[in-house]
């Protein structure tokens, strides 16, 4: 099963708020409430847990402020 949000970054169809190497940002079809919106690396990792600490702090540096 192919991962969604790695189907986004292939097609680039998702409304972004930014793209970068190593992470992206877009809003959500759905948002949960007005600018909501998704963080998520550029690379494949099954989970958060997955995730090796350098692209999680690159996701946390590029949107906190």
């Amino acid at each position: 099963m192919e991962c969604v949000f790695c189907d986004l970054l292939k097609s680039g169809t998702a409304r972004w708020v930014t793209r970068q190497s190593a992470v992206a940002a877009f809003a959500p079809l759905n948002p949960l409430a007005p600018g909501h919106t998704l963080v998520i690396p550029t690379e494949h990792y099954a989970d958060i847990f997955d995730t090796p600490p350098g692209p999680l702090a690159d996701a946390m540096a590029e949107f906190v402020g």
